[in-house]
């Protein structure tokens, strides 16, 4: 379904994934079915009243061969295909 992980995160009222819902890589959780993960070193974080504003250093990229999505009027839409670019 396009935009499955998005609107998992979207809809209120529990967590959107659970321990069993997540996939290792790298020994590190991710989304399953995301078009782009980013591995990251978190650098700082900042306390912004009910929020924390996190800053991280990205240290790998995951793509997948999905075409990214765009979001309008309640929709999802595939545009073009990813760009493939090295990862630092």
């Amino acid at each position: 379904m396009p935009g499955g992980p998005a609107l998992r995160f979207a809809t209120s009222g529990g967590p959107a994934y659970t321990g069993e819902d997540l996939q290792l890589v790298g020994g590190v959780p991710v989304v399953p079915d995301a078009a782009v993960t980013l591995l990251c070193h978190k650098e700082k974080v900042h306390d912004e009243g009910d929020h924390d504003i996190v800053v991280a250093r990205i240290t790998a990229v995951h793509l997948t061969d999905s075409a990214p999505l765009l979001h309008h009027r309640r929709a999802f839409t595939a545009v073009g295909t990813p760009a493939r670019t090295a990862a630092r």
